[in-house]
């Protein structure tokens, strides 16, 4: 076989991949319950050493899911789960 460094191979073929709190979505239906990315907040302005949840306890989940001001991206992700049929 002939390489041509300006093309791929005839039968090559292309793959992707995802994490899963990245195109979940649907964090809280279908009896799914939550897991770390779900509790996770965005944290803007916040040393990436402060970022962790290694010290987090059960009371301070609680507030974290009411609290109207915390914003936590990976609970929608891209919404795989409603949109998978589009």
């Amino acid at each position: 076989m002939k390489k041509n460094p300006d093309q791929f191979p005839n039968h090559f073929l292309w793959g992707g991949a995802l994490a899963a709190n990245q195109c979940e979505g649907a964090y809280d239906v279908g009896g799914k319950g939550l897991c770390i990315a779900d509790i996770n907040p965005y944290k803007d302005n916040v040393a990436l050493k402060k970022k962790s949840n290694k010290e987090m306890s059960s009371k301070d989940i609680e507030s974290l899911l009411h609290d109207p001001s915390m914003v936590f991206p990976k609970r929608y992700a891209i919404d795989f789960y409603h949109t998978y049929k589009e």
